[in-house]
């Protein structure tokens, strides 16, 4: 047992150790380095919690950062019979300034995990010494909701129409973890599912963190920290856990693959941390429930061999539902350009419409980056029309097209490639858009063919693809940008010595429209005579003229660029 608080001149403090009801272990307590339990180990003055030990083994309490300003204080069974602590103004006492380990917990990567809920926008976390916020950036978990300079947990919920609200439910218990890696990457997480990422950021988790400060409102019924970036399996069983323990929700499922595009079927596991829980989920894109959609086992696959959107929902009686997990899968052939496809909005394939039939608010990114194109008007949304262009699926902008002036921004709160925004139409634009690919990189000429010809194959459009060519000096055997006595004697060591091995282009045809100068369709010594009589006794130029032309599978000519 931890040994009490002495007495300090001119207060008397009132040393107090809850041990709580005994507990099942976190699922992946085992390498935890701090663990605050609920009600157990706290050190009080009254209720104000001047010690919170730490029961990872790992000795890594946290204290009252700032005695003279007030501590966080202890509210007993508020949490479905559980305790919790109070951080900030009314909620602790005076102005807590939080919890603090004094030093570092840990080395710097690592996951913080916390069952938190908010009162008042301000700071769960601060870290290094300027007091830099957590959560910090991106929008989808954090706002500033009019503060100057305070950022908040946000919760993103979606609507039976599909559209996201984006706001900080105050009354709303989070199931909230922070991961940031050795190299300053950070991703935030509500009850397991991905909410945000950010790079480049400085701070870490060996930068003197602590829980909260003055300006802060919330409460924390249990918090955990790992020395490491937990994977999916291990945040879903943190979220069972705590969700159970704490009757707040079951753990979402899990896809393994999480989506994607790939160039053959898929057979996707689905899992459950959750003891006990019923798995759900559809394959047509609408909204699993606990009474709607296919049963399947934790740990058990589905075969997924077409464009799907993939829906699960997990639930177990007297908890809430998890949320819905969503992931979009592209099966298509090899061939199509992967690398650097940051988002891919796909023809009829994960549109989210509004409470009108066919206006589209959101179409879902099928690349797996999470890039989804969102409504940006309020004035009016693309409209879906079916079956439009050989039986697919396409997208009307604009007056006429869409409903009164529509556009859609890919990313909508964020920024896909460096400071490029991309929008579908302006709102001025009447056009219609069936499938769009956007890329981070300039693709080759063979890469921009294999996209054109899978467009042209997915919407029935006859394509022909024209070689891209390099400009070349007809008659120009040795390359060297010049028409002259030497490419004679180029020619004809080649018909004869074979020296050079071989001619400059990289097909029969392509050799023969650069080097036969007579237009007799061969290459032969023909072509040489003919080369000579025009440059020493006035006769025709070659065939092809003497300027420079575009040969396709040709290399470009050094006088010719």
């Amino acid at each position: 047992m931890r040994a009490a608080l002495s007495g300090v001149t001119g207060k008397l403090l009132l040393c107090v150790f809850i041990n709580g009801p005994a507990r099942a272990t976190g699922p992946t307590s085992v390498d935890a380095a701090c663990w605050l339990k609920t009600g157990t180990n706290l050190t009080l003055n009254a209720d104000d919690v001047t010690v919170w030990g730490d029961e990872s083994g790992n000795g890594n309490d946290v204290t009252d950062a700032s005695p003279l300003f007030g501590a966080p204080r202890v509210n007993r069974g508020a949490l479905n019979g559980e305790d919790i602590v109070g951080f900030g103004s009314g909620l602790g006492s005076s102005n807590s300034d939080g919890l603090s380990w004094g030093g570092a917990p840990l080395s710097g990567a690592g996951t913080g995990f916390m069952v938190v809920q908010p009162v008042q926008p301000g700071d769960v976390w601060r870290m290094g010494t300027s007091g830099l916020p957590i959560p910090w950036s991106p929008p989808e978990i954090w706002d500033d909701f009019g503060a100057s300079t305070r950022t908040q947990l946000m919760y993103q919920s979606v609507s039976a129409e599909g559209r996201r609200d984006w706001d900080c439910n105050f009354e709303r218990w989070f199931l909230y973890a922070v991961a940031i890696t050795s190299d300053g990457v950070m991703t935030g997480y509500v009850d397991g599912i991905e909410r945000g990422q950010q790079g480049g950021f400085t701070s870490s988790w060996a930068t003197s963190p602590r829980v909260g400060d003055n300006n802060s409102k919330f409460y924390v019924a249990e918090l955990v920290l790992y020395d490491r970036v937990l994977n999916a399996n291990e945040l879903n069983d943190l979220v069972a856990y705590a969700g159970e323990k704490f009757a707040l929700k079951v753990a979402p499922p899990v896809f393994s693959p999480d989506g994607g595009v790939h160039d053959a079927a898929q057979s996707v596991m689905i899992t459950c941390g959750h003891v006990g829980a019923t798995i759900r989920y559809t394959e047509d894109g609408s909204d699993p429930s606990e009474t709607s959609g296919t049963v399947i086992a934790s740990g058990s696959t589905i075969n997924i061999s077409s464009d799907t959107v993939l829906k699960a929902i997990a639930t177990k009686a007297g908890l809430p539902d998890s949320e819905i997990q969503l992931a979009v899968f592209t099966i298509e052939p090899a061939g199509l350009p992967a690398s650097g496809l940051v988002s891919w909005a796909r023809s009829g394939l994960g549109l989210k419409y509004t409470a009108t039939p066919n206006h589209v608010d959101e179409w879902l990114d099928a690349s797996n980056n999470d890039n989804d194109f969102a409504c940006g008007s309020w004035a009016g949304h693309p409209i879906a029309k079916h079956n439009e262009l050989n039986g697919q699926t396409v997208l009307g902008f604009g007056f006429n097209q869409g409903s009164t002036f529509s556009d859609l921004t890919v990313g909508f709160h964020e920024v896909p490639i460096g400071d490029f925004n991309a929008v579908a139409d302006n709102r001025t634009t009447v056009c219609n858009i069936a499938e769009l690919l956007l890329y981070d990189r300039v693709l080759s000429d063979g890469e921009r063919d294999a996209v054109v010809v899978y467009l042209g194959n997915r919407f029935g459009i006859p394509v022909t693809i024209i070689p891209s060519g390099g400009n070349q000096a007809p008659g120009d055997c040795n390359q060297d940008g010049a028409f002259d006595l030497s490419d004679a004697v180029c020619l004809l060591d080649f018909i004869f010595q074979s020296t050079p091995p071989v001619l400059p282009c990289n097909s029969t045809p392509a050799n023969v429209a650069l080097m036969d100068c007579n237009g007799d369709g061969a290459i032969d010594i023909s072509d040489a005579i003919y080369k000579l009589n025009f440059l020493f006794q006035g006769g025709p130029p070659p065939e092809q003229g003497t300027g420079c032309i575009e040969i396709p599978d040709c290399p470009s000519n050094p006088g010719c660029r």
